[in-house]
């Protein structure tokens, strides 16, 4: 039986403690033998082999998706891989017939298949695929040519080991290479080079951009590129849009940043699925933070004005598209490319190309080229997942200064009431509400 990852969960929100309505004893029972502890283990075991019994003996529908002569798997049935708490949330690798099985003996339990999401970060342009020689073809004849792009920091003019470089020759013809410690990263083509179509850098360094140029000349074999050094005192696009407050802004206000873990006033979610790709543990829970007075603040995907990605697209949750600024980052840097129309009212602004939009968007924030902490320093970083912190940021600010709402009684009228709050801060832009929903709130 080929085994995948599961979440089991109650049926109601994440722990049994929780529950707003009542759990049967089996769910209890099922979560509190599931452990990691080596006592429970052999009761983990214990109820495995259980549970290859009951598939056994399952409905029809079960036994047909096993022979009847198969034999189990020489591992575990079910193996616990992780347990947030005894009666909570478990992560366990199970076949879908002890899944089934499972799901059959224990009313009052969900049962969800592991699924994955990412940070939503702008992405990076993509390297087109080299074409396939047909079958049996003779490589045709060409001098290939040796093209060195050399990487440099602007600061201090030292390379940059382990910098990515994407060298178009055409728009078809590219490669991906990283510098090696000198900086250096080498491209080789079938074709004489004296120009590049477009040259990208992307890397992880503090204190410097990114690198972005069309029209590269190509000198003696080689190609110098310098990066701009980062300037603090120069305000970004969230500097620019969401005016500095207060030290005491936002207090008495407490945010949940969901990359791995989420708080108790409102939450800031800058993650994202794949486009079509939802959870319902994540939609129980943010249907179940509105419940207790929470609102939840989501990116809205970064796959290039495709509609609203989950959980942004939830209707629980403000769903955040990212507006970007020219001119508050060099005509170097890699976020030039997401400069596309339609311009606002102020045509320095626009709606990053890389950003989703459509009709679940609620808002707009500064997603493009955020000044933010980085690893050893400071370093510019795009993506919506800059835009909805910047949004939760708002939030938490209006929250704060509103003592009428923030006294409010736990609950889904204090959740709405702050999601009227923001709504009511927004701007428009001169986007449209499929690019900026409201608007920016300020």
């Amino acid at each position: 039986m080929r085994t995948k990852r599961y979440l089991i969960l109650p049926i109601d929100g994440i722990r049994i403690s929780d529950s707003s309505i009542p759990v049967p004893s089996s769910a209890r029972k099922l979560l509190a033998t599931l452990q990691l502890t080596p006592t429970d283990v052999a009761a983990t075991k214990k109820l495995a082999k259980s549970l290859v019994a009951t598939v056994r003996t399952a409905s029809s529908a079960v036994r047909r998706a096993i022979a009847s002569n198969e034999s189990p798997a020489s591992g575990p049935a079910i193996e616990v891989i992780q347990s947030l708490h005894e009666d909570g949330v478990k992560l366990v690798s199970a076949s879908e017939e002890v899944m089934a099985a499972l799901r059959q003996e224990n009313p009052g339990i969900g049962i969800i298949e592991e699924k994955f999401c990412h940070p939503a970060r702008a992405p990076r342009v993509p390297v087109p695929p080299r074409p396939a020689k047909p079958a049996g073809a003779r490589a045709a004849a060409a001098t290939s040519t040796s093209v060195v792009v050399e990487v440099l920091r602007g600061d201090t003019m030292k390379p940059i080991k382990g910098a990515d470089v994407i060298a178009f020759r055409t728009s078809k013809d590219a490669f991906k290479k990283k510098t090696n410690a000198s900086g250096k990263a080498t491209f080789t083509f079938a074709a004489a080079v004296s120009k590049l179509k477009n040259v990208y850098v992307y890397h992880e360094e503090p204190g410097v951009w990114g690198y972005f140029k069309a029209n590269v000349k190509v000198t003696s074999g080689s190609v110098k590129v310098i990066l701009a050094p980062l300037d603090l005192a120069t305000d970004d696009s969230l500097r620019f849009f969401h005016k500095a407050g207060n030290l005491t802004d936002g207090a008495g206000v407490r945010v949940g940043v969901i990359d791995s873990g989420v708080d108790i006033n409102h939450i800031n979610l800058s993650l994202g699925f794949d486009p079509g790709v939802t959870d319902d543990a994540i939609s129980d829970a943010l249907s179940k933070a509105r419940k207790n007075g929470i609102l939840a603040v989501a990116a809205a995907g970064n796959d290039g004005r495709l509609p609203v990605g989950f959980p942004g697209s939830d209707s629980a949750c403000v769903g955040v598209s990212a507006v970007g600024r020219k001119g508050s980052y060099p005509n170097t840097s890699t976020d030039v490319q997401d400069e596309v129309a339609p311009f606002g009212t102020d045509p320095k602004n626009y709606i990053a190309g890389f950003s989703n939009v459509g009709a679940d968007l609620d808002a707009a924030g500064s997603g493009v080229a955020v000044v933010s902490t980085f690893p050893g320093g400071y370093g510019p970083m795009s993506g919506t997942s800059m835009a909805s912190p910047a949004v939760a940021g708002m939030a938490a600010r209006l929250l704060a200064s509103n003592p009428a709402v923030l006294s409010m009684p736990r609950d889904a009228a204090r959740s709405d009431a702050v999601r009227k709050l923001v709504i009511d801060a927004c701007k428009s832009l001169g986007f449209g509400v499929l690019l900026e929903g409201a608007g920016l709130p300020q």
